[in-house]
């Protein structure tokens, strides 16, 4: 069974990869939560934090930076506790990225850096080439273009060795616009062009546009301002016709930055007007799509709290495991235990005393009586079976098997002998018995078997304020060396109804 629930869990998590490649954030989501729930429980925190992780990267596509930075933060803390460096040299990059989303330069940074230290201690070259990019990338926007430019060469040179092409464009076109923004101009076209020849090996969109905003704004830089206009309108059809709605509206933004100083007024204004209308979209739909995911979120916690109020209602009138066999869809529950120990109880005198009673005070008397017995019996490790009238039937070694079944059972008798505020005959019978869930619209967990009905019989033929118990029970306690635990009387031959005459002890 945990096999399996993990298995299910691993793939209900990758479910919810695919659908947060689909954009599908809503429903990424609530997989991912419902894979959560099973890693927690199972105490696999390797896959816990991957999947905190994932939903990290699904708030931050969402622009909820502080959801994600408090799942990034969870995830981080997982992979710290396995010592699983590469998670933790990921998510610490995650969070850099997050906060370079909220304009705080030095607190991304910060975690860059940790990153870049931690992609290095483990060897790691592709990780650590790709935090240099972006360390370089802070720096760029700090226009500390010396700094950018030395994180820049160190992404191209490990980059280069494992062959990254990706890595080697994307530092390569940061380093050649903060060459442009320092009056380096030569270097920096030389290297665009080399950026450039190196894109077309990769057929990547998103590398294209990076070389397109590169050299729109050398142009811009150099002075060549027509130029420059025709890069960047190149850069915003490209970006629209790849879904990067974001760089679009920024290329409209320069745009009409470029047309004002050339004094082309009417492009200026439809470039500004097309910029505020992307935005606008863009809000929108990030809006639109946290809404989404806030209504998916509050339906899976009302789903959540029904299925608890089922399983917590259900964990009343059953055991834990045959509760967990019947939320897993296991239709038939039967189990056949060849060594459990079971307990009759029956109240003396209880006809005579219900009737001296109001109803009040004999459901009162029967909770009081039968909460104790619950209490002792879960100290013991035993189960209540069910009651029947003023009877209570307990069973130990299912279905949760106890080698100890029989010496934990004797215990919880004797216990409940002496603490008993009401005066009780006690059986207790050792051997095989079947047991399983009964109906479906009011399920009930029984126990059948001539084990038990011995126990029946044994309280029956019992005494008031003594445990009456059979040769098996002596017999397992003799295996399993606890006899001796016990002050032990044997009553002799005792004739039980539908058994005949059997030997019959006082366990003290």
């Amino acid at each position: 069974m945990a096999h399996d629930a993990a298995g299910i869990a691993r793939i209900t998590g990758n479910m919810g990869v695919i659908y947060q490649c689909q954009a599908e954030y809503a429903k990424a989501l609530q997989h991912f939560r419902e894979a959560l729930a099973v890693h927690k429980e199972m105490g696999n925190r390797v896959a816990e934090a991957r999947v905190t992780g994932n939903m990290g990267n699904i708030y931050l596509n969402l622009a909820d930076y502080p959801a994600a930075l408090e799942q990034y933060q969870g995830a981080l803390k997982l992979y710290s506790k396995v010592n699983d460096a590469m998670g933790e040299a990921t998510v610490t990059g995650n969070l850099g990225i997050v906060y370079s989303y909220l304009a705080d330069n030095e607190a991304a940074l910060v975690y860059y850096l940790r990153a870049h230290g931690l992609h290095k201690s483990i060897n790691d070259l592709l990780g650590q080439s790709r935090v240099e990019s972006l360390i370089a990338s802070v720096y760029a926007t700090q226009s500390k273009h010396d700094d950018a430019i030395t994180y820049c060469n160190e992404a191209i040179a490990v980059a280069k060795s494992i062959g990254a092409r990706d890595v080697v464009v994307r530092a390569g076109t940061i380093a050649a616009r903060s060459l442009a923004k320092l009056g380096r101009m030569d270097e920096a076209a030389e290297l665009l062009d080399e950026m450039d020849a190196l894109s077309k090996e990769i057929d990547s969109a998103s590398i294209t546009l990076s070389i397109k905003l590169g050299r729109a704004e050398y142009d811009q830089l150099a002075g060549h301002i027509d130029k420059s206009v025709r890069g960047y309108v190149d850069a915003s059809e490209l970006a629209k016709s790849t879904g990067k709605r974001g760089e679009e509206a920024d290329c409209h933004k320069v745009l009409c930055t470029l047309y004002e100083q050339s004094e082309q007024w009417e492009k200026a204004y439809r470039s500004n007007v097309q910029y505020h209308e992307l935005r606008t979209e863009i809000s929108g739909e990030e809006q639109q799509r946290r809404l989404a995911v806030m209504k998916a979120e509050k339906d899976y916690e009302s789903e959540r709290a029904a299925a608890k109020r089922e399983k917590d209602l259900l964990a009343t009138i059953l055991p834990s495991g045959t509760v967990e066999r019947i939320l897993a869809g296991e239709e038939v529950i039967a189990d056949r235990y060849e060594g459990v120990a079971i307990l009759f109880a029956d109240i003396v005198g209880f006809t005579t005393t219900a009737a001296t009673l109001s109803p009040d005070e004999l459901i009162e008397l029967l909770n009081s009586v039968f909460q104790n017995c619950d209490r002792i019996m879960k100290k013991h490790k035993c189960t209540r079976v069910k009651t029947i009238g003023d009877a209570y039937m307990a069973i130990c070694g299912a279905p949760d098997v106890d080698e100890l079944a029989t010496f934990q059972m004797c215990k919880a008798a004797i216990e409940l002998a002496k603490a008993s505020t009401v005066a009780l005959r006690i059986g207790v019978h050792y051997g095989p018995v079947v047991a399983g869930v009964i109906g479906t619209s009011r399920a009930a967990w029984d126990v059948w078997g001539d084990t038990v009905n011995v126990a029946a019989r044994l309280e029956s033929a019992g005494q008031t304020g003594l445990v009456h118990v059979s040769e098996s029970v002596i017999d397992n306690l003799k295996a399993l060396e606890k006899l001796d635990t016990f002050t032990v009387e044997e009553r002799g031959e005792v004739l039980l109804k539908g058994k005949g005459k059997l030997a019959t002890f006082w366990i003290l």
